[in-house]
């Protein structure tokens, strides 16, 4: 019998007005259409003492609703919320609180007074989201076209490493792979070799890929985790990885992990899932 696997029901996207910041809309769009799944577009405001839309400058507001109406030009389960605060704090704990499944935004976006300054808030999201986080790598090269092309994972790349956090990608991995009918590559790097832990857990996740009439490959190579990881990724794919398998979360940050150095150089989407049971770290 198979495994149930766990739904993407709800998705929240945080946008700021930016062209970099709607990086984001086609990966989370494409999610949200594959699965039937409600957009909750998040922006965060700095604080309650004045008005939330005054807060916003004309711009801002007319590229919000551009980007809302686009969406539900073909996806009508979609809506927006404005929030108050610290941002990374404020989008983990509406995104726990509405019962989110998952986090999709850009890691860089425009800064300034009444802006999200994304690079920050997705580095500090990582360590504080009990919801999985998929951050979309923004380029300088204008605003995404609206409406928005059709995205698609052919390849889903899955890092084990032999550790009892890895698996922690696996659900959600199965999830996404039947959602777009995709291959999943399980990848085991390491400087020193394989590992008799690790090839027991590629035998094992073989099979339970196979169990959902998936399509899994199994890639072992020597090197460094990060840059095999960035090497083996192309455009098309989506890589799924634990947040623990990166060092540094335990400080509060994941800059200079392998998620770190994964999610700045690869040519993919990367989703980072923390392990069930995982708080996160607070940040100052």
């Amino acid at each position: 019998m198979k495994e149930q696997l766990p739904a993407i029901e709800k998705i929240v996207v945080p946008l700021d007005g930016s062209d970099l910041a709607e990086a984001a809309l086609p990966v989370a769009t494409a999610v949200a259409t594959a699965a039937d799944a409600h957009l909750d577009l998040v922006t965060v405001a700095l604080t309650y003492d004045v008005p939330l839309d005054t807060q916003m400058d004309t711009l801002t507001q007319a590229a919000l609703h551009r980007a809302e109406a686009a969406i539900r030009a073909t996806h009508p389960r979609v809506a927006r919320t404005i929030l108050a605060g610290t941002p990374a704090e404020e989008l983990s704990n509406h995104a726990r609180n509405s019962d989110a499944d998952l986090i999709v935004m850009a890691t860089h976006g425009r800064s300034g007074l009444r802006k999200l300054i994304l690079g920050s808030v997705a580095d500090k999201l990582i360590t504080l989201s009990t919801v999985p986080v998929l951050l979309v790598r923004a380029k300088n090269d204008g605003p995404v076209e609206l409406p928005l092309d059709e995205t698609k994972f052919k390849r889903i790349i899955l890092p084990l490493d032999g550790r009892e956090s890895a698996p922690a990608a696996v659900p959600l991995a199965l999830s996404v792979a039947k959602l777009f009918s995709a291959e999943t590559v399980l990848l085991f790097a390491n400087e020193d070799g394989t590992s008799e832990a690790a090839e027991r857990q590629l035998r094992v996740f073989v099979g339970v890929f196979e169990q959902q009439d998936l399509v899994v490959s199994q890639q072992v190579e020597r090197g460094r985790p990060s840059e095999v990881i960035v090497e083996t990724t192309r455009e098309g794919d989506l890589v799924i990885m634990s947040s623990l398998s990166a060092t540094g979360v335990a400080r509060g940050s994941h800059r200079g992990s392998v998620a770190d150095h994964v999610i700045k150089n690869a040519d993919a989407p990367v989703l980072v899932v923390a392990p069930k049971g995982y708080l996160g770290t607070a940040i100052e």
